[in-house]
């Protein structure tokens, strides 16, 4: 998933880290269900599991993180924590509906419920139990979507841009910068990818940042990504095994 350093996305990426077949080749983006071999600051950390799911009934996505952490990671991170968000799919990019995370503590502390608004442009919910009121402008992810935003943008041929994101209880605005092509060796073998950096737009080039490595032949599924912090790599994630589901989501949304 998403999906960004601070707050509830610090909380799933840097402590972890039916559909018909005729349906499935209109899709740019095809369902599938990736596991990312995961490290911290060089320290393995277990597996990351995110799955993308379309219900042609409802014609919503669902995207959905499950974390496999290690033994000694389970310390930090439960095998409990899931991130989900749902959207659906506009001819300008991705709407989502709602967003729910739960670090598996059973705290509210460790939650949150998000729901999206767009008639009156506004987002409601929970975040670590304090209610969320928000208004907002244009567009808005929150720290998984904003990931199915990149993702549904590059099938479009839409080069990412700049994307506002709900972190906690704050609009935040991240942008993307085209850094260039690399054959990379995956465990899924060789594959031309393109590379995306990404950060606050109000960073001062010495906070956290990301690199993405974006495989056009996998519908431009994320094969690798870095975290760094002041030019220190601090997360690190690697595509592992891809599958192309073509099923609708199952899973239904987070209680």
């Amino acid at each position: 998933m998403n999906p960004h350093p601070s707050g509830l996305v610090g909380l799933s990426l840097a402590l972890t880290l039916g559909l018909h077949l005729h349906a499935a080749s209109a899709l740019t983006v095809l369902p599938h269900e990736a596991t990312y071999r995961t490290s911290f600051k060089g320290i393995g950390v277990g597996d990351l599991k995110i799955s993308l799911a379309h219900d042609a009934t409802t014609d919503l996505w669902t995207y959905e993180t499950h974390a496999q952490p290690t033994l000694l990671a389970r310390l930090i991170v439960s095998p409990q924590s899931i991130e989900q968000s749902v959207f659906k799919v506009t001819a300008h990019g991705i709407e989502p509906v709602r967003y729910r995370i739960t670090d598996g503590s059973g705290r509210e502390t460790g939650m949150a419920a998000l729901s999206y608004d767009w008639v009156n442009h506004r987002l409601t919910g929970q975040v670590k139990g304090s209610a969320v009121d928000l208004p907002f402008e244009g567009d808005l992810t929150d720290p998984l979507s904003i990931r199915a935003a990149v993702l549904f943008d590059l099938n479009a041929g839409r080069p990412p841009t700049e994307y506002a994101m709900i972190d906690d209880q704050h609009i935040k605005h991240y942008r993307y910068r085209a850094a260039g092509t690399a054959r990379l060796a995956t465990a899924l073998g060789d594959l031309d990818t393109v590379l995306y950096d990404s950060d606050r737009t109000d960073s001062d080039g010495h906070g956290r940042s990301w690199r993405f490595w974006y495989a056009p032949a996998l519908h431009y599924v994320i094969v690798r990504a870095e975290q760094r912090d002041a030019g220190h790599l601090r997360l690190l994630m690697t595509l592992q095994a891809l599958h192309w589901t073509g099923n609708a989501s199952t899973a239904g949304p987070m209680p």
